[in-house]
C-alpha cells in the first residue's frame, strides 16, 4: 500500500497505524475498515489496539523522496488514508513523533497532505518549533492541511481548519451527502466599511481569521493595515461515497460547491461521481471516476498554486 495509489489528488499513500472511531455520519461506511476487517485487523472502535506498522513501511517515504530527488520532480503523500493521523489516542503519540522528522527531511521534494476529521486536534499536535513555524508562525510549505466536510452538520470543522496557519488549506467532500449552500458562512468577518461576505487575511501571517476586529489570534498583529481580503481555502475535493451501502451524491451538490468555490478562484478537484450516480450516469466504472465518462461540467482536478 502507498507505492501505488488510486486516489488521483496524491501520488502515493502512507499510513502511520490503522484504526480509527466513528465521529460523523461520513464515517458510517468507512472504506478503511472495512479494508482493515477483510485483512483480519480488529482495530477500528473505541478502545481497540491500533495496528502499528513495520520499520518497512516507515522507509517508504525515504525511498519516494530518493526518485522524485532523481526526477527533480515533486510528489504529493496523502497521510493517513487507514487512519486519522490526529486522532486523540495515546496509541498514535510515538507514531506521530517518528512522522514529524520524516517530513523535514523530505522537505525538498515531498509535499505531505494531512487531511483530517479533526481539525480541532491539529495545532496541539504538530511540533511548535524549529521547522515547524517560519518567522510569521506558518507551518512549512510541504505541510498541506485538510478537513473532510461531508454535510451541512459538518461544515463547522472550516472554522477549526482556518485557525491552522498552512500555507496550502484543503477540504475534502468526501463523501458528500448533502448540500452546502455556504460553506464559509461560519468564518466570515466584516470590518466596518466591509461587505458581509468579505474574507480577511492576516498579511503578517496568513492565518484566516473571523473573531476579532483588533487583532490576530494567531500572530497577536494589532496593526489594521495587515489585514487584507484573502482567499481562505486553496483546494476543495469533491466525490461521492462508494460501496455496496453508499448514499447518493446528488449531482447539484457538487455543482453547488463548483460554483462557490469557483467563483473565489479556489481550485476545484472532482474526484468521482461515487457508486450510485455512477450508475445513473452510466459510467463503466463503478465509482464514476474516469473524466471522460462524466458530464463535461465536472471534468476539473485542479491544484492550487504554490504558495
Amino acid at each position: 500500500m502507498g507505492e501505488v495509489t488510486g486516489i488521483q489528488w496524491c501520488d502515493h499513500t502512507f499510513n502511520i497505524d490503522w484504526g480509527c472511531e466513528k465521529v460523523s455520519q461520513g464515517c458510517k461506511f468507512c472504506y478503511a475498515e472495512t479494508l482493515a476487517t477483510r485483512w483480519g485487523f480488529d482495530v477500528f472502535g473505541p478502545g481497540k489496539e491500533r495496528r502499528l506498522l513495520s520499520d518497512e513501511n516507515w522507509a517508504k517515504p525515504l525511498r519516494w523522496f530518493r526518485k522524485a530527488q532523481q526526477a527533480g520532480v515533486q510528489r504529493k503523500v496523502f497521510c493517513s488514508s487507514m487512519t486519522d493521523l490526529f486522532l486523540d489516542d495515546p496509541q498514535l503519540e510515538a507514531a506521530r513523533a517518528r512522522l514529524w522528522p520524516l517530513v523535514e527531511q523530505t522537505k525538498e521534494h515531498l509535499i505531505w497532505q494531512f487531511l483530517t476529521k479533526r481539525p480541532e486536534n491539529v495545532m496541539a499536535m504538530l511540533p511548535r518549533t524549529g521547522y515547524w513555524r517560519n518567522k510569521y508562525g506558518q507551518l512549512p510549505d510541504n505541510v498541506w492541511v485538510g478537513a473532510t466536510i461531508e454535510d451541512d452538520k459538518t461544515r463547522a470543522r472550516v472554522v477549526d481548519l482556518l485557525r491552522i496557519p498552512a500555507q496550502t488549506r484543503f477540504i475534502s467532500y468526501e463523501p458528500l451527502l448533502s448540500s452546502i449552500p455556504y460553506p464559509l458562512v461560519d468564518c466570515t468577518r466584516r470590518l466596518p466599511d466591509q461587505e458581509q461576505e468579505d474574507l480577511l487575511m492576516c498579511k503578517r501571517c496568513t492565518a484566516g481569521v473571523w473573531e476579532s476586529e483588533q487583532y490576530c489570534p494567531n500572530c497577536r498583529s494589532d496593526y489594521k493595515l495587515d489585514w487584507m481580503p484573502y482567499e481562505m481555502i486553496h483546494m476543495v475535493i469533491v466525490g461521492g461515497e462508494s460501496g455496496p451501502q453508499a448514499r447518493l451524491m446528488q449531482e447539484d451538490w457538487a455543482r453547488q460547491l463548483r460554483d462557490y468555490w469557483g467563483d473565489m478562484g479556489v481550485a476545484y478537484f472532482f474526484k468521482q461521481a461515487g457508486t450510485k450516480l455512477a450508475k445513473a450516469w452510466g459510467c463503466s466504472s463503478k465509482v464514476g471516476e474516469l473524466l471522460d465518462e462524466i458530464p463535461e461540467e465536472f471534468r476539473r482536478r485542479e491544484f492550487p498554486l504554490e504558495p
